[in-house]
This record gives C-alpha cells, sequence and structure tokens, in this order.
C-alpha cells in the first residue's frame, strides 16, 4: 500500500468506528432498528463500549495522519479488531447474539486484515 492508501485506510477506519459508535448508541435507536441483538440498553458496561469504539476512532484518525509515527496504534487496532470479531462471533455461535450484530463486526474482520498489511507495508518503507 502507498502512503496515500494507508492514510485514506485509516480515514475510513475512523468514520467506520465512529458510525458502529452512533449505531450502538442506545439512545440513538439505531441498532434496534436494525435488528441488532442484544439491543442496547444504556448502561454502564456497554457505554464504556461505545466510548471505547470512538476513541479507537480518534487513534485510527491519529494514524491517518502520521502513519509511521504511530505504528503502536495499528498494532494495537489490529489485535483489538480481531479479538471483537472472536468475541461476537463466539457470541453468535452460544446464541447471545445474532447475525445482524455478526455482520457489523465482519467490517472489524475486513479492517484487521487491511490493517495487517499497512503495518507490514510501513515496515518494510
Amino acid at each position: 500500500m502507498t502512503d496515500s492508501q494507508i492514510r485514506l485506510l485509516f480515514k475510513v477506519s475512523a468514520i467506520f468506528n465512529w458510525a458502529a459508535a452512533v449505531i450502538l448508541f442506545w439512545a440513538s435507536g439505531i441498532a434496534a432498528g436494525l435488528g441488532i441483538e442484544p439491543v442496547p440498553n444504556g448502561n454502564a458496561y456497554e457505554l464504556i463500549g461505545v466510548l471505547a469504539i470512538a476513541m479507537f476512532g480518534l487513534g485510527y484518525w491519529w494514524v491517518s495522519q502520521n502513519p509511521k509515527a504511530n505504528l503502536s496504534i495499528v498494532k494495537l487496532g489490529l489485535i483489538s479488531k480481531l479479538l471483537v470479531v472472536f468475541v461476537v462471533y463466539s457470541c453468535l455461535f452460544a446464541g447471545t447474539a445474532n447475525v445482524n450484530l455478526a455482520i457489523l463486526v465482519t467490517g472489524d474482520l475486513i479492517f484487521a486484515c487491511l490493517f495487517g498489511k499497512a503495518l507490514a507495508d510501513l515496515k518494510r518503507s
């Protein structure tokens, strides 16, 4: 990936995270409207999770501004996105999450793959 492609990747990833935070924020009602289960209800744990999703978006935005200076954020994002996918897919198979939520986090799986490619390319350059 070129430097400009990596910068664009992390800008899009930031926007993806911010959109996910809005979708999962219970007061927006969007998750319920999309049929995502379990439906967010605004408890403290969910709000902390939504805040973390939004803050990771900020980290990705910082990466987009200077990818080489923020390799640690890229690594953290790659690991975190893979863990989110693992947790949600595990919950899907256990019957405590539905397909709609799994579809949402499939975006995280795609970004994780792209983060891995970007990380390899950044280390080479």
